[in-house]
């Protein structure tokens, strides 16, 4: 996902969410937003991701109403990073629901997310395929299969898909060629 406004990720009163090996690009202000509404929202696991933005006032989580430990049961092995550069996240402003980014960590959360230009194949021109040597890999990140997803997958899977499946009873095999031939009456 890239370029949205508002927040990347928004978990609204939901339980049991687990987002797990995800590309996340410039989600605006708020990266992940945990909107609990009441204490149906628990057990959320966030593992696995890779986060990068751009906004120089972004937060990496924002949070109403509940503590993070209420909701959120895993946020782990993910990768995070600021166009700005590592330093962003060593700063003292709130940057986390608990605070600065060392908080959060303390916190529970985060533990062995590490902070790290992803090494995309070429961002620039939303090529978010990783490089052989990014650190993303080493956290347990799958690469996603690029070419399966979004209107050149959709198209791919579309064009298979629409062509018409014989009706029962209305092709039979021809021996000779292997293709269906139409069944005389």
């Amino acid at each position: 996902m890239a370029r949205f406004d508002g927040s990347g990720i928004s978990i609204h009163g939901a339980k049991d969410n687990v987002l797990d090996n995800n590309v996340f690009v410039d989600g605006g202000v708020n990266q992940i937003w945990y909107a609990p509404i009441d204490d149906f929202s628990v057990n959320n696991r966030f593992t696995r991701n890779i986060m990068t933005f751009s906004a120089p006032d972004a937060v990496l989580t924002n949070q109403m109403s509940r503590s993070p430990q209420q909701v959120v049961s895993e946020q782990d092995k993910n990768l995070f990073w600021h166009s700005s550069g590592a330093n962003f996240f060593k700063a003292t402003r709130p940057l986390t629901a608990l605070g600065n980014f060392d908080q959060w960590r303390a916190g529970g959360f985060d533990q062995n997310s590490v902070i790290a230009d992803p090494l995309f194949v070429n961002a620039a021109k939303d090529d978010y395929r990783l490089q052989p040597n990014s650190p993303a890999l080493k956290l347990g990140f799958m690469p996603l299969p690029w070419d399966e997803i979004g209107l050149a997958g959709f198209e791919r899977s579309f064009k298979v898909r629409s062509t018409p499946a014989p009706s029962k009873g209305t092709t039979k095999p021809n021996k000779s060629d292997k293709e269906p031939t139409a069944q005389k009456p």
